[in-house]
């Protein structure tokens, strides 16, 4: 019988086909399992979020935000990419830092995903005009950024 498959040196017979997808999942598992990553990285990324927010709006009135619907897309974006760093932050770390709302952020974020029809651009505004500038500056006094 022809081999089909071939995993390394290893060739595998079609017979063997399901093994193989079922260890390769298991591989695939484990492989993006390795990589943990750190609250400091999730603290970085939430850094990264607000600087490209901030570069987003920089030049924007709140009349010609609601106007651009890609910096809109982007915004939002990046505040999902904020509270889901938030969520992944040890608990830990999170106490250590009790000043920051962190369960405001992983909210926001969970509405945003989840309420992606009614978007409140007024809120997502002043979010970002007022609230994630006081989060940068929270990090920074921490030690972060």
């Amino acid at each position: 019988m022809k081999c089909v498959y071939s995993l390394g040196e290893m060739w595998i017979s079609p017979h063997q086909e399901h093994f193989t997808r079922f260890f390769a999942v298991q591989l695939w598992k484990i492989l993006c399992m390795s990589e943990k990553r750190s609250s400091d990285i999730f603290i970085h990324d939430i850094i990264e979020a607000i600087e490209k927010i901030e570069s987003y709006i920089a030049e924007f009135s709140y009349e010609e935000f609601l106007l651009d619907q890609k910096t809109q897309d982007a915004v939002l974006r990046n505040l999902e990419i904020i509270g889901e760093a938030a969520r992944r932050i040890d608990p830990i770390v999170q106490a250590q830092i009790p000043d920051i709302d962190w369960s405001g952020m992983i909210g926001m974020r969970n509405f945003i995903c989840h309420q992606y029809f009614h978007t409140d651009w007024q809120i997502v505004w002043d979010t970002c005009n007022n609230e994630i500038i006081v989060l940068k500056q929270q990090l920074t006094r921490y030690g972060y950024g």
